[in-house]
């Protein structure tokens, strides 16, 4: 083996190896109980908006109040999605057995679709109007990132 390959061997898995540390010493800091702290998206869009700590106890009580349904109804609609994949990759096509379950599953996501509106509503009562208008731009900037990353992904298709 030459030496410039192994000296590239040593230079990555020492890389990998302060990665990984630095990933369980940030872990074992983190704050379990923090609503943020499993997922950084919501940690940077709270960041974004200025959330205040008074504000993020009120939105972990609406959250909270809401989860356990709002995991009664994610299960089920997994469930459903997992057999809807089941009879789409059937040896033979059922067409009416897979337009029924779409009908069940649609129905399901639109109950979902009604929940998320009610709790976004409650949300946005904590929210001040800076901070609503600076969640409103948040969310156009995702949308438009998500169409370029489609249209990128099409794009990839056509070649």
């Amino acid at each position: 083996m030459k030496k410039s390959m192994k000296n590239f061997a040593l230079v990555a898995i020492t890389l990998a190896i302060f990665g990984v540390g630095f990933h369980h010493a940030y872990a074992a800091l983190s704050d379990e109980s923090s609503l943020t702290s499993m997922n950084p998206f919501l940690k940077r869009g709270y960041a974004g908006l200025g959330i205040s700590d008074i504000q993020m106890n009120a939105i972990k009580a609406v959250v909270k109040k809401n989860l356990p349904e709002l995991q009664t109804m994610t299960n089920q609609i997994i469930s459903e999605r997992r057999v809807l994949k089941s009879l789409i990759r059937a040896q033979s096509v059922n067409e009416d057995a897979i337009r029924a379950q779409v009908r069940k599953l649609a129905e399901m996501e639109a109950d979902m679709c009604v929940k998320r509106a009610v709790i976004g509503q409650e949300i946005r009562t904590i929210l001040t109007p800076e901070q609503l208008q600076k969640s409103a731009e948040m969310s156009r900037f995702r949308e438009r990132m998500m169409d370029r990353r489609i249209a990128r992904i099409f794009k990839w298709y056509e070649e």
